[in-house]
């Protein structure tokens, strides 16, 4: 059983050609520990043949109460590379995890996740703001119950406080509001996923204020992500004993440009590249939600995903951190997508962080990305379970001085690029030199 067959459970789904293994390699920085051998080594039952490479390396140091920074690309299994020695410690025992990730979306990704391995004993449960206040989820005969709850002391009932293992898993700003009624003393493991989105420019004074609650040098603190800024290694530098574990991939992105002359006739490149047959369901990255729903509006089976409609610009917008205003995300868009009945799905960078679609035929990056680090994220939503993906990068005359960007990315993970591309993109170097 693979983390798709979680998301999808009970669906029946046609399975995809498997790819063949990528060549990985890893490198460790800090005290090396032995790796796991196999999963039967662990008092948990779990539902997974064999632990890939970050789950083999990374367990461990949980186990040995180390704390870890994990850089590993995406799609490399590290969700279940702490779920996996949470459940484990908790039925030996007494644990309180916190699991910090930045949207709604992945609260309910990494719950489910936890509900499949996690012990009869242990809690769990997550939570997220929005609008008219948060929500709450928790797991109940394998299903995701979600309910509304607008006094914050009733978040975390009695029967959750008292039970020796739990584990949390929650928005930032879910945890901001939560910090007088949690017992942060009580926290045992502290794991903050996509760090690098979490902790940045835009939001180190809210982000800050959380680590102010948390004595970070009492306990064991890890961060996961496929792309680690200078903000985060600060953080960690606050804390000793700390190994640095990075995790790559040498694998061969299927990537081709297509030109959409200028922004105003942009929309008829893509209209064209569906017409010839591009393979669904595809996911397709726009600079804001405005855009993907004026060319979601052209195309039958399509939708927008949007993580939050607050008033601020997007490139600022963290969703759950920095936000006037909170909205509820439709989590359902998400559950269609991967059953099929969404061929085409528009979305910021948002959706490009974290969330697993096993089914993913195609990316289509309607904008260019601004950053190598958007591109990187994008790119993870294929390649993750089969053969036969690709990606597609429509630029216009306006898109000229970011090409570089996408130009970098490709040769560093061999790929061929065009020369046409290359001159473009080496030509904007020299212009804004």
């Amino acid at each position: 059983m693979q983390i798709e067959d979680i998301l999808l459970k009970g669906i029946q789904q046609k399975r995809q050609k498997k790819a063949p293994k990528e060549c990985v390699d890893y490198e460790v920085d800090g005290e090396k520990l032995a790796h796991l051998d196999g999963f039967e080594t662990l008092r948990a039952k779990l539902p997974f043949e064999s632990p890939l490479l970050v789950q083999k390396i990374v367990i461990p140091y949980f186990l040995n109460d180390i704390n870890v920074i994990v850089r590993a690309f995406t799609g490399s299994g590290k969700t279940l590379s702490y779920c996996l020695p949470l459940v484990e410690l908790g039925m030996q025992k007494s644990i309180f995890g916190i699991v910090i990730v930045p949207s709604a979306v992945l609260v309910k990704q990494v719950l489910m996740c936890l509900d499949e391995i996690k012990c009869k004993d242990m809690r769990i449960k997550g939570v997220y703001t929005h609008a008219n206040g948060i929500k709450v989820l928790q797991c109940k005969s394998n299903r995701i119950i979600d309910e509304e709850i607008l006094a914050v002391h009733k978040i975390i009932e009695d029967e959750f406080v008292h039970t020796n293992a739990k584990v949390l898993v929650i928005t930032p700003d879910g945890l901001l509001k939560m910090l007088d009624n949690v017992k942060i003393s009580d926290v045992t493991h502290f794991v903050i996923d996509e760090a690098d989105y979490l902790i940045c420019k835009d939001s180190i004074e809210q982000f800050g204020q959380i680590l102010k609650a948390v004595d970070l040098r009492r306990i064991h603190v890890s961060c996961f992500s496929a792309t680690i800024n200078e903000y985060v290694t600060e953080v960690m530098d606050m804390i000793s004993n700390v190994t640095k574990i990075h995790i790559w991939s040498k694998r061969y992105f299927d990537h081709e440009f297509v030109f959409g002359t200028n922004r105003s006739i942009k929309h008829l490149a893509l209209m064209q590249l569906i017409a010839d047959g591009v393979e669904s369901p595809a996911l397709i990255f726009v600079r804001d939600e405005a855009t993907g729903q004026m060319l979601s509006n052209m195309l039958e089976k399509s939708a927008v995903y949007t993580e939050c409609k607050c008033q601020q610009k997007e490139s600022k917008c963290k969703g759950d951190i920095g936000c006037t205003e909170h909205c509820l995300p439709d989590m359902s868009i998400i559950d269609d997508f991967r059953m099929k009945k969404i061929w085409y799905l528009f979305a910021t960078d948002s959706l490009s962080r974290g969330v697993d679609f096993c089914n993913v035929r195609s990316v289509i990056n309607y904008d260019i990305p601004d950053t190598k680090t958007q591109f990187v994220h994008r790119a993870g939503r294929v390649n993750r379970n089969c053969t036969g993906q690709k990606i597609y990068s429509i630029y216009s005359r306006e898109d000229f001085e970011r090409m570089g960007i996408v130009v970098d990315f490709l040769e560093e993970n061999r790929h061929k690029v065009p020369e046409h591309i290359s001159k473009i993109a080496g030509r904007t170097v020299k212009q804004l030199q």
